[in-house]
Protein backbone atom coordinates (compact mmCIF):
# COMPACT_ATOMS: atom_id res chain seq x y z
CA UNK A 1 0.00 0.00 0.00
CA UNK A 2 1.05 3.55 -0.67
CA UNK A 3 -0.25 6.45 1.43
CA UNK A 4 -0.18 10.22 1.11
CA UNK A 5 -2.09 12.52 3.44
CA UNK A 6 -5.48 10.92 4.11
CA UNK A 7 -5.23 8.61 1.07
CA UNK A 8 -4.28 4.96 0.77
CA UNK A 9 -3.82 3.39 -2.67
CA UNK A 10 -3.64 -0.29 -3.51
CA UNK A 11 -0.29 -1.00 -5.15
CA UNK A 12 -1.75 -3.24 -7.82
CA UNK A 13 -4.57 -5.52 -8.86
CA UNK A 14 -3.09 -8.34 -6.77
CA UNK A 15 -3.70 -6.42 -3.56
CA UNK A 16 -7.00 -6.90 -1.78
CA UNK A 17 -9.25 -3.85 -1.74
CA UNK A 18 -10.10 -3.92 1.94
CA UNK A 19 -10.91 -1.18 4.44
CA UNK A 20 -7.38 0.19 4.26
CA UNK A 21 -7.74 1.35 0.62
CA UNK A 22 -9.78 4.56 0.45
CA UNK A 23 -8.79 6.11 -2.88
CA UNK A 24 -8.88 4.53 -6.32
CA UNK A 25 -6.96 6.38 -9.01
CA UNK A 26 -8.41 5.96 -12.51
CA UNK A 27 -4.96 5.55 -14.05
CA UNK A 28 -2.23 3.00 -13.41
CA UNK A 29 -1.41 1.77 -9.93
CA UNK A 30 1.23 3.72 -8.01
CA UNK A 31 4.70 2.23 -7.87
CA UNK A 32 6.53 4.91 -5.89
CA UNK A 33 6.56 8.59 -5.04
CA UNK A 34 7.93 11.75 -6.65
CA UNK A 35 10.02 14.54 -5.07
CA UNK A 36 6.90 15.86 -3.29
CA UNK A 37 6.05 12.43 -1.87
CA UNK A 38 3.00 12.10 -4.13
CA UNK A 39 2.42 8.57 -5.44
CA UNK A 40 3.33 8.12 -9.11
CA UNK A 41 2.66 5.32 -11.60
CA UNK A 42 5.24 3.46 -13.70
CA UNK A 43 5.26 6.32 -16.27
CA UNK A 44 5.96 8.95 -13.57
CA UNK A 45 2.40 10.35 -13.67
CA UNK A 46 1.09 11.58 -10.31
CA UNK A 47 -1.81 9.53 -8.93
CA UNK A 48 -3.42 12.48 -7.16
CA UNK A 49 -5.69 14.98 -8.89
CA UNK A 50 -4.53 18.63 -8.93
CA UNK A 51 -8.05 19.64 -7.89
CA UNK A 52 -7.64 17.91 -4.52
CA UNK A 53 -6.75 20.29 -1.66
CA UNK A 54 -4.17 17.78 -0.38
CA UNK A 55 -2.03 18.18 -3.52
CA UNK A 56 0.81 20.63 -2.79
CA UNK A 57 -0.09 22.65 -5.92
CA UNK A 58 -3.87 22.27 -5.69
CA UNK A 59 -6.02 24.27 -8.09
CA UNK A 60 -9.21 24.89 -6.10
CA UNK A 61 -12.00 27.45 -6.18
CA UNK A 62 -11.09 30.31 -3.88
CA UNK A 63 -12.31 33.70 -2.75
CA UNK A 64 -10.78 36.74 -1.06
CA UNK A 65 -12.00 37.89 2.34
CA UNK A 66 -11.19 40.85 4.52
CA UNK A 67 -9.61 39.64 7.75
CA UNK A 68 -8.30 41.46 10.86
CA UNK A 69 -6.62 44.84 10.43
CA UNK A 70 -7.71 45.00 6.78
CA UNK A 71 -5.59 42.04 5.69
CA UNK A 72 -7.02 40.39 2.56
CA UNK A 73 -6.75 36.59 2.64
CA UNK A 74 -7.36 34.20 -0.25
CA UNK A 75 -9.16 31.10 1.09
CA UNK A 76 -10.54 27.97 -0.56
CA UNK A 77 -14.32 27.64 -0.80
CA UNK A 78 -15.10 24.78 1.63
CA UNK A 79 -18.10 23.41 -0.27
CA UNK A 80 -16.12 23.05 -3.50
CA UNK A 81 -13.25 21.38 -1.65
CA UNK A 82 -15.67 18.95 0.02
CA UNK A 83 -17.27 18.08 -3.35
CA UNK A 84 -13.97 16.60 -4.60
CA UNK A 85 -13.82 14.23 -1.64
CA UNK A 86 -17.51 13.32 -1.99
CA UNK A 87 -17.11 12.56 -5.71
CA UNK A 88 -14.15 10.30 -4.94
CA UNK A 89 -15.90 8.56 -2.02
CA UNK A 90 -13.32 9.72 0.52
CA UNK A 91 -14.62 10.64 3.96
CA UNK A 92 -12.82 13.33 5.94
CA UNK A 93 -13.76 14.92 9.23
CA UNK A 94 -14.45 18.65 9.18
CA UNK A 95 -11.33 19.19 11.29
CA UNK A 96 -9.07 17.40 8.78
CA UNK A 97 -10.67 19.26 5.87
CA UNK A 98 -10.03 22.59 7.60
CA UNK A 99 -6.44 21.57 8.33
CA UNK A 100 -5.74 20.98 4.62
CA UNK A 101 -7.54 24.20 3.70
CA UNK A 102 -5.44 26.18 6.18
CA UNK A 103 -2.27 24.60 4.78
CA UNK A 104 -3.42 25.74 1.30
CA UNK A 105 -4.04 29.27 2.63
CA UNK A 106 -0.53 29.48 4.09
CA UNK A 107 0.98 28.38 0.76
CA UNK A 108 -1.20 30.45 -1.61
CA UNK A 109 -1.09 33.94 -0.12
CA UNK A 110 1.61 36.60 -0.08
CA UNK A 111 4.43 35.97 2.34
CA UNK A 112 3.38 38.91 4.55
CA UNK A 113 -0.20 37.57 4.77
CA UNK A 114 1.02 34.03 5.44
CA UNK A 115 3.45 35.26 8.10
CA UNK A 116 0.70 37.26 9.82
CA UNK A 117 -1.61 34.26 9.68
CA UNK A 118 1.08 31.94 11.09
CA UNK A 119 1.66 34.42 13.92
CA UNK A 120 -2.07 34.61 14.70
CA UNK A 121 -2.32 30.79 14.70
CA UNK A 122 0.42 30.54 17.33
CA UNK A 123 -1.08 33.40 19.34
CA UNK A 124 -4.77 32.45 19.22
CA UNK A 125 -4.91 28.84 18.03
CA UNK A 126 -6.11 27.08 14.87
CA UNK A 127 -9.71 26.73 16.04
CA UNK A 128 -10.12 30.49 16.40
CA UNK A 129 -8.58 31.06 12.96
CA UNK A 130 -10.92 28.45 11.43
CA UNK A 131 -13.87 30.34 12.90
CA UNK A 132 -12.71 33.66 11.53
CA UNK A 133 -11.77 32.50 8.03
CA UNK A 134 -14.65 30.09 7.41
CA UNK A 135 -17.25 31.35 9.90
CA UNK A 136 -17.10 27.99 11.65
Amino acid sequence: MITYGPFTWAEGPHEDFDDRVNYVHIGSYPVGTDQHGIPIDSRGIQCLDHHCIVHPYAKVESKRILWIDGVVVKIPVLNSVQVWFDENYVTLSREVLLKYCLRWVLKNNTSSTSNRLAYEITRRGKDQIYKELWNE
